[in-house]
């Protein structure tokens, strides 16, 4: 088994602002706890910035996860764009030209609130997954709230808890950038979003996609709606580990209100341009530079002269809802035998 990488960080509280019986809650929109490892993600165009969805922190060396549908969206703020995106992304593609960042903010000892911008290097994952990470140029000081990864399939039935931002206000013409670096801008005036959390069930897996042309890669259906905006945000289990990352929401295609989450165990493979190289999600996991919950040792990584795969081990008891894709689910026929369970 492996070694779990274990920090002294103060649990969060996800439920405080929640009354009885609610599924969906707002908590505070700025100086939350859980917006220390949340970001709002945006792009920097004419020196103006747009805010387009969240990321969050996965490791204190400055890596970020987010949906890779949130830097295709981007896209349309890039002068080769419309290329871009019906071309798609490289794996490992280095934004310099596009600027990419998250916004962090921190409360200060006198009360005030300090804002900064941290821009993203290079992303790197992306189809068939929808999960894509990126890293920060930062202060290692400034990052302090990096979140523990479940990599594994989540029990069917369990409860999770959706969080990200939606509802962003800001100027038609973006955010101006200089005001920011000056500190004249006024975020509480001038700006505003809400910070968002949803409780939802895990109904079932998909083991392929949903569809193919409907978010790319594994993942799973909750029974509750995600906004826009959300998208790219952590789906915490209830440990508060992050299980997976908010992608579409389904309550127009279901009828009833539903979303999708992209797991994490087909990135494991995932190679991250650092310092000091590449290093796959894996073997940042393994060597405590992303904290897990040492749920890695039931995904097994295969990699021959076809390429690259990872299998997950799931219960036997949740087998009647795992599918290979949404087709199989809506036929209630199962995916392949799956032979690898606990």
């Amino acid at each position: 088994m492996t070694r779990v990488a274990t920090e002294a960080f103060r649990p969060i509280n996800l439920r405080e602002y929640q009354r009885p019986g609610e599924k969906s809650w707002d908590l505070p929109p700025w100086n939350h706890p859980v917006s220390q490892g949340v970001y709002l993600l945006s792009v920097i165009k004419d020196e103006h910035v747009f805010p387009i969805g969240t990321a969050f922190l996965i490791s204190r060396i400055g890596i970020v996860a987010t949906a890779y549908h949130n830097i295709t969206d981007a896209m349309r703020f890039h002068r080769n764009g419309e290329r871009l995106r019906i071309g798609g992304l490289r794996n490992n593609y280095h934004v310099n030209d596009m600027q990419l960042c998250v916004l962090h903010h921190v409360l200060l000892a006198d009360g005030a609130s300090e804002f900064s911008l941290i821009p993203i290097k290079g992303v790197h994952g992306g189809p068939p997954s929808d999960v894509i990470y990126g890293v920060l140029a930062h202060d290692p000081h400034v990052l302090r709230r990096p979140f523990t990864l479940s990599p594994g399939v989540p029990r069917i039935n369990s409860t999770v808890l959706s969080v990200g931002y939606c509802e962003m206000q800001y100027p038609d013409d973006g955010i101006p950038l200089e005001s920011i670096r000056s500190g004249t801008f006024d975020w509480i005036s001038d700006y505003s979003h809400r910070l968002c959390v949803r409780e939802g069930r895990v109904e079932a897996v998909f083991t392929n996609s949903f569809a193919p042309s409907y978010v790319g890669g594994p993942c799973f259906l909750i029974d509750c709606e995600i906004e826009q905006g959300l998208s790219g945000g952590p789906v915490f289990n209830e440990s508060t580990y992050a299980c997976g990352i908010n992608s579409a929401g389904m309550t127009t295609i279901m009828g009833r209100p539903t979303s999708l989450v992209s797991m994490i165990y087909p990135t494991l493979p995932v190679e991250i341009s650092l310092q000091e190289g590449l290093r796959s999600l894996e073997s940042l996991i393994r060597t405590g530079k992303v904290i897990s919950d040492g749920t890695i040792d039931l995904c097994r990584v295969h990699r021959d002269e076809n390429g690259i795969r990872v299998d997950p081990l799931v219960h036997q008891d949740d087998r009647h809802a795992i599918f290979e894709t949404g087709a199989h689910y809506e036929n209630n026929s199962s995916a392949l035998p799956i032979t690898d369970r606990l």
